[in-house]
């Protein structure tokens, strides 16, 4: 305010230069100020405040002694100067004669106030200086005015002067009493408001007159140390003391603020960029030589300076808000380089120290109001940035919290931006309806566009005034932009929009809001990388599963292993059926894979993610399989104590295999038509239908027409399941694939059992190919493992395999081979040819060898060992089955040892005893 009032002086006197001296106040003020504006220096009366002080000390004194010079209320009086090209105006503020009582009669009205009772604070000392071309006219040089004439040559007589200087000082006066009452209470400095305004007009002149200042910030090292030693009592003292000290550093044409907590502000003129550097560190080095509380604290400074170069100005986008940033900037960073030293912000110097140097240094600004709002500010975004982990829910925090701590009218947090548009990530205050309802608008979209690229690409703080709904509306909206930026990059951006009298951010909540949403970029920042982390870690997971299924298939799963024409014939029909959804019916002797070939078709068919149910229809009770097929209801019988939703309905979406399906009884089989035909399913004990969306392979190993004709299988249910039949070879006509399935069983079982690796010999392996294998492929797979877990070596024989023991037999009438089983088949009708007893070889060309042995068991074994190659294996002959003689040989023998009693027959020959009889 009295810089304004000294502006005004300076153009109604056509002084080129103006300096106001501030006395002290009492109880108001924190002591004497300086302030001078205009382009030429000031007198030399006023070059500091020592001087101004002592100078006009000088001038009282000489007024007091000669009784001139002062002037009354209301009036002013000028005095020469050292400089010839200058005057000091000495301007009484107090009030008038008349306007003090006015009941008082007139002769009594001029002796109210005498020259020693005037306060000092009463009078405001003026330095001019002029031009040596533009000095005013005085009539009167004993420090009266009559009459002054300006730059332009117009005339102000006397009294209207005193109105100016007089009166306009009084008004200044008495507003600046009435902000001072707003000064920093410690400190006694102008608070952020003060600041904000003088650094926009310093910013304006500077940028009018081509002028140059230093916006210089400076705070004690490790001041929280002083407050901990000594009190915080004697902290509040030295930081008046540093205070004072600062402002007397200062020169006339400068100024000085608290701008938060322990740290100060000056604005500091300099001569050109070069200079922001010495001024700053000359001033920072006065403050360090001074002793604190009277020696006692010894302080060192750091002190960070930005300097605006108004002649360059015009087309930059260097604002008060990026001006303090810098000088903050520049305070961390020196801080962070040791202390005891002052940095100049320079764009080499922020690109070239390592780290991020933003901190909350602006949070304590003096303001108790403020201080408590950032502070609430502060702790709530801690809490929400520790009790949440998602992007959502921090920003919706966030967005919430700062919408009511600064009034705006609504506040969003935005990401990326993709043609115009950015992505609304949290929002308060109907943000999300009112874009929308704008965005109708070209110009609206284009200008927050061009805000949104311009922060992007700066990392800095925007702001724009916009109209409200419409471009012809004719309200205003005022829209902050602050960058949410972590690493270095640009994460999204925090929204603030409302009135410009309600919205109302200066530079310091600018910066405070900045410093902040850094916290908050860092913690979406983590939110992103956690995502990203638990993203990769499911695809990790998944992948490892399908790896882990794969695996599983590939180590328990029956693989495949065919060789055989007729095998890779059917495989081929098979693979070109599972692409569609057609039912399939395998049939087959037991053991043949008919499983398998199912699991085959559902591999290889557009179902293959899909469950694959097997249900063995004759493995569950006839009673209980229309429940396991097709589901029951709660209570739909006894045992019913919970809802099932069936073996079908689990196949939803895959396939269902029906093992043995010639063993479904009549009345499931009426019910299993209808979901072949329309694929729905009806619980037990249910009323309502259900679509199930399921492929139907089924398998038997019964011929279902010989069934249909005997009347145990439904003809048109036979006929839905055989669209596409085909039947799987029993092993033994196959035989190529009999040595490749044996590897095959011996790779798993040995893997399986850790037997090491295994290997069948030359004689095994002829007794596999030649054994007829009735039980099939099953058969195989057991008997390989029980050779696998009884093996002793590295290589299994024809005896690890362990054939039954009347494997020898050759039905001749048949031509096919035949296991027989003592306990439960008939003997064979007596061969063409009668078998040789014991008692008679006369058929044989030769006689037995003699045995050298004297264990009997050992001749039998030489005997029975010349028999088979003597009779069993003549070439041109059928071979004799040696086997069946030798067994009915041996029953004679036992009969006729036994004398006739089949009990004791048995025992002899090891045998069950019906058998024996057989």
């Amino acid at each position: 305010m009295l810089r304004g009032y000294l502006e005004l002086v300076a153009v109604a006197t056509g002084a080129s230069g103006a300096s106001l001296l501030l006395q002290a106040s009492p109880g108001v003020e924190g002591g004497a100020r300086l302030l001078h504006t205009g382009a030429l220096p000031p007198l030399p009366e006023f070059d500091s405040l020592e001087k101004a002080e002592a100078s006009v000390r000088f001038l009282v004194a000489e007024c007091r002694e000669t009784g001139v010079g002062m002037c009354g209320p209301g009036r002013c009086r000028f005095h020469n100067s050292a400089n010839d090209n200058g005057y000091i105006a000495c301007v009484n503020i107090s009030p008038s004669r008349d306007e003090s009582d006015k009941r008082l009669p007139h002769d009594r009205r001029k002796s109210v106030k005498t020259l020693n009772n005037f306060r000092e604070s009463d009078f405001l000392w003026i330095g001019l200086s002029f031009e040596p071309n533009k000095l005013p006219r005085f009539f009167t040089r004993d420090g009266g005015s009559a009459d002054i004439r300006n730059a332009v040559g117009s005339t102000l007589d006397a009294e209207g002067l005193n109105v100016i200087l007089s009166a306009a000082g009084r008004l200044f006066w008495e507003s600046h009493q009435l902000a001072s009452l707003m000064l920093d209470p410690v400190t006694r400095l102008p608070n952020r408001a003060e600041f904000q305004a003088s650094l926009n007009n310093e910013l304006a002149l500077a940028v009018q007159n081509g002028g140059v200042f230093a916006l210089m910030l400076i705070n004690p090292d490790e001041f929280s140390l002083v407050n901990e030693k000594w009190g915080r009592s004697e902290g509040d003292s030295v930081l008046v003391e540093f205070s004072s000290a600062f402002s007397g550093s200062l020169r006339g044409t400068d100024r000085a603020f608290h701008f938060g907590g322990a740290i100060l502000a000056g604005l500091i003129r300099v001569k050109d960029v070069a200079d922001g550097l010495p001024a700053a560190e000359r001033v920072r080095s006065m403050l360090e030589r001074r002793n604190y509380s009277n020696g006692v604290v010894d302080l060192r400074f750091s002190a960070g300076a930005a300097v605006f170069d108004g002649r360059h100005a015009p087309g930059s986008s260097l604002d008060a808000d990026e001006l303090i940033r810098r000088a903050d900037w520049s305070l961390t960073a020196a801080k962070l380089r040791g202390g005891a030293q002052t940095l100049v912000w320079s764009a080499e110097a922020e690109e070239g120290l390592e780290g991020d140097v933003q901190q909350l240094a602006t949070i304590y600004t003096g303001d108790s109001r403020r201080d408590y709002r950032n502070m609430l500010l502060l702790w709530d975004t801690v809490q929400m940035m520790s009790g949440s982990s998602t992007i959502p829910a921090i920003a919706a925090e966030f967005s919430r919290k700062v919408s009511s701590a600064f009034n705006a009218e609504s506040v969003a947090v935005l990401g990326e931006t993709v043609i115009g548009i950015p992505e609304i990530v949290a929002e308060s205050g109907g943000f999300s309806a009112s874009f929308e309802r704008r965005r109708t608008h070209r110009w609206f979209l284009e200008k927050v566009g061009a805000l949104l690229a311009q922060v992007e690409k700066t990392l800095r703080p925007a702001r724009v005034s916009m109209p409200g709904d419409g471009e012809e509306d004719g309200s205003l909206t005022q829209m902050h932009v602050i960058p949410l930026v972590a690493r270095d990059v640009y994460l999204g951006c925090l929204w603030l929009e409302g009135e410009p009298g309600r919205l109302v951010l200066d530079s310091t909540d600018v910066l405070f809001l900045t410093a902040l949403a850094r916290q908050i970029a860092i913690a979406v920042d983590r939110a992103q990388i956690l995502a990203r982390w638990q993203r990769e870690k499911e695809r990790e997971t998944s992948w490892l599963r399908g790896e882990l299924k794969d695996l599983r298939r590939a180590l328990n799963k029956p693989k495949l292993v065919v060789q055989s024409k007729q095998m890779q014939s059917m495989l081929a029909d098979l693979e070109r059926v599972s692409r569609t959804d057609a039912t399939v019916l395998i049939q087959g002797a037991s053991g043949t894979g008919k499983e398998l070939l199912a699991g085959f078709v559902h591999e290889n068919s557009q179902r293959a993610d899909g469950p694959f149910v097997t249900v063995d229809c004759g493995a569950i009770a006839p009673t209980l399989i229309e429940a396991e097929l097709f589901g029951h209801r709660k209570g739909a019988y006894t045992g019913a104590d919970a809802k099932s939703a069936g073996r079908i309905a689990l196949a939803k979406g895959g396939t269902v295999f029906l093992d043995e399906i010639g063993e479904l009884p009549l009345a499931v089989q009426t019910k299993l038509l209808r979901f072949v035909q329309e694929k729905e399913i009806t619980a037990v004990g249910g009323s309502r239908a259900s679509k199930v969306d399921v492929r139907i392979l089924a398998a038997t190993n019964r011929d279902l027409r010989e069934e249909v004709a005997a009347g145990r299988f439904r003809e048109d249910l036979y006929y839905r399941l055989q669209v596409v039949t085909v039947t799987a070879p029993p092993l033994r006509d196959r035989t190529t694939d009999i040595l490749p399935l044996a590897r095959h069983f011996i790779k798993i079982f040995s893997r399986e059992y850790q037997t090491g690796p295994l290997k069948l010999s030359p004689d095994a392996e002829s007794a596999l190919v030649d054994y007829p294998w009735p039980g099939n492929v099953r058969e195989l797979k057991n008997r390989i493992l029980q050779a696998v877990v009884m093996s002793s070596g590295d290589e299994l024989g024809v005896e690890d395999l362990r054939f039954p023991s009347t494997y020898l037999a050759t039905d001749v009438r048949a031509g096919e081979p035949r296991q027989i089983d003592l306990e439960t088949d008939v003997m064979p009708e007596p061969l063409p040819v009668r078998p040789a007893s014991s008692r008679s070889l006369e058929y044989l060309e030769d006689t037995p060898p003699q045995s050298q042995s004297e264990d009997p068991w050992c001749a039998l074994q030489e005997i029975l060992r010349w028999l088979v190659d003597t009779l069993a294996w003549r070439p041109g002959e059928p071979p004799k089955p040696l086997g069946l003689w030798l067994v009915e040989d041996m029953v004679l023998a036992a009969d006729e040892a036994a004398d006739g009693v089949a009990r004791r027959g048995s025992s002899l020959l090891g045998m069950p005893e019906s058998t024996y009889r057989r």
